[in-house]
């Protein structure tokens, strides 16, 4: 396969998101197959953190693929509990709008039918607190 692609993820308190990954393509530009692939997302305050903050798979049906699509399912609760929790440091709000708090680091990674994994993308995960209550 590839290198994992890095990109961050950014959620806001308390809203339920949706995240879609399509058309994913190969180091030659061709796109990747995901027809019989399973999925596993996780998210820890940091790479080598013995410790789950949260736990998506196909298995569990938080992720979905059809379609040669992958779609992970945050919900409510999920996006409220990101900005709970003493061990997280707050970002610089240089934009002047709601403050911004790190999470940690996710990595998305896909198994093949054989069973083979690749890490497809990977990143920070910060959450934009909300202001409005």
């Amino acid at each position: 396969m590839t290198l994992a692609a890095i990109y961050d993820l950014t959620f806001e308190q308390g809203i339920a998101r949706e995240i879609v990954v399509s058309k994913w393509a190969d180091c030659n530009g061709d796109f990747i197959k995901l027809d019989g692939y399973s999925a596993r997302l996780q998210i820890r305050a940091y790479a080598a953190s013995p410790d789950v903050l949260f736990d998506k798979s196909t298995d569990a049906g938080d992720i979905t693929i059809a379609d040669d699509r992958i779609v992970i399912q945050f919900t409510q609760e999920d996006a409220e509990a990101m900005a709970d929790g003493g061990r997280r440091k707050p970002l610089p709000n240089s934009e002047k709008r709601a403050p911004k708090r790190r999470v940690g680091v996710y990595e998305l990674r896909v198994f093949a039918p054989n069973g083979v994994p690749f890490s497809l993308v990977c990143g920070d995960v910060n959450v934009i607190l909300k202001v409005v209550r």
